[in-house]
């Protein structure tokens, strides 16, 4: 049984060189572990609980008890999307980018969290896999499979599944994929105007801890979003980081989730 302290937000880098370095007895300066974990996880950062769920919602524009409802479930059910750690109140990259897709099919219907658990539960038979969202397959075959499973859940028209397959590949396609077509960089939405919106912000887990960015610059859109709060204009931060004001006002959006940022 493992006790956890929370304090603030984990360094995923530092929590996975002490735990496979030394066992893990602690992950440093965030929360202490009274009894060690048995067997330590692959040391991939994309796994290492990473963000809380309010980050989650933040970064990817969801209502908090949307968030919640995925990754802990709701009146007694399960969840839809696995946290990190059971025990733990963080998502990995891995589930961001998972909530990212399933997020798609908000911009369509409200669907509920019963309808959504079913259609990834098929998705995860047929598929054969922990993680359908972000399957090879999915891509491919399983953007349909899912579709349609939706498609006859909610009876929708053939013409209301076309546009549901749009949107999901659109959502798709703000993800770069490794040589293992696993998700190594998001480019989450910064915007309303999904058909848009510029790849103007980054979610990297091996840049700056995973916490997002400027794509053209690294700078982390929480230090833009700072100085913007303490009265720097839109200009003024764009001269100083170097970035377009199209940029800024990205990276404060991606912070503050404001409709424009003045």
């Amino acid at each position: 049984m493992k006790i956890w302290k929370f304090r603030t937000e984990i360094d995923p880098v530092s929590w996975f060189a002490e735990l496979v370095g030394r066992g893990r007895s602690r992950a440093p300066g965030k929360f202490a572990v009274v009894e060690a974990a048995s067997t330590a996880p692959t040391a991939d950062v994309r796994f290492a609980p990473t963000y809380d769920l309010a980050a989650t919602g933040r970064y990817l524009h969801l209502p908090a008890s949307t968030v919640r409802n995925w990754f802990c479930g709701a009146n007694g059910r399960p969840q839809v999307l696995d946290r990190a750690d059971p025990e733990l109140p963080f998502v990995s990259f891995i589930g961001l980018t998972e909530a990212h897709v399933l997020s798609s099919i908000r911009l369509i219907h409200r669907i509920s969290l019963q309808k959504i658990r079913g259609a990834v539960d098929y998705l995860q038979e047929t598929l054969g896999s922990e993680h359908p969202l972000l399957e090879f397959k999915f891509k491919t075959d399983g953007v349909d499979l899912f579709v349609e499973e939706l498609g006859h859940l909610l009876n929708a028209s053939k013409s209301g599944q076309a546009a549901m397959r749009e949107i999901v590949e659109l959502y798709l396609e703000r993800i770069d994929w490794d040589d293992r077509h696993l998700p190594r960089r998001l480019y989450p939405f910064s915007q309303s105007d999904r058909g848009t919106d510029p790849r103007a912000i980054v979610i990297d887990p091996n840049v700056s801890f995973g916490r997002p960015t400027i794509a053209s610059s690294g700078v982390t859109t929480a230090a833009v979003a700072e100085r913007f709060k303490a009265g720097e204009s839109v200009a003024s931060l764009a001269g100083d980081f170097g970035s377009t004001t199209a940029e800024i006002e990205a990276a404060i959006r991606s912070e503050l989730d404001l409709d424009i940022a003045a």
